[in-house]
């Protein structure tokens, strides 16, 4: 199919399709160098990374349950890697999107939860990602109509997002 170095290449143009709008040709990239570092006895840990982009692309683009089984193939990369809490906080958040996306409310409550406990790990380097899943939480303590938890976590998203503007000065 195609060597590592190659899939990098193809990863990185994935990335720049997708912020300029071209959503198909990234999906295709992303899916072509999955298929190289699946292949590849050390692409372990691209897969996983791979998985969640797949997962972010699929979530940014409405198709949720598509999302979902590449945004659980990166948690169970990055739990079966080792990964730091700052890598996996976000894979995290990005299967809580997807659940939330696909209607799955109250697993979505559970990995929002273990997404939040495992950015509140790796502060202050993730604050904004930690930030973003306690606002996406509260929408979903929103959509199970629990606004008094809803608001707490929009509080401290708030307060989240000021700490994060700070240590941007």
């Amino acid at each position: 199919p195609g060597t590592p170095a190659f899939a990098e290449v193809l990863q990185a143009q994935a990335l720049l399709d997708w912020t300029r709008g071209r959503t198909n040709r990234a999906e295709s990239r992303y899916r072509e160098a999955l298929v190289i570092h699946e292949t590849d006895p050390a692409g372990a840990p691209k897969v996983g990374e791979l998985h969640n982009e797949l997962a972010a692309l699929m979530n940014d683009l409405g198709r949720y349950d598509a999302a979902i089984p590449h945004a659980r193939a990166a948690v169970a990369s990055a739990r079966e890697l080792r990964l730091p809490p700052a890598a996996l906080g976000p894979r995290l958040e990005n299967l809580g999107s997807a659940l939330q996306g696909a209607g799955h409310l109250e697993e979505s409550d559970r990995t929002y939860g273990e997404a939040i406990r495992t950015l509140e790990q790796a502060l202050p380097e993730r604050t904004v990602a930690l930030a973003v899943a306690l606002n996406n939480h509260a929408l979903v303590y929103r959509d199970l109509g629990r606004p008094k938890d809803a608001l707490a976590r929009f509080e401290r998203a708030i307060e989240q997002a000021r700490r994060a503007q700070q240590r941007c000065i």
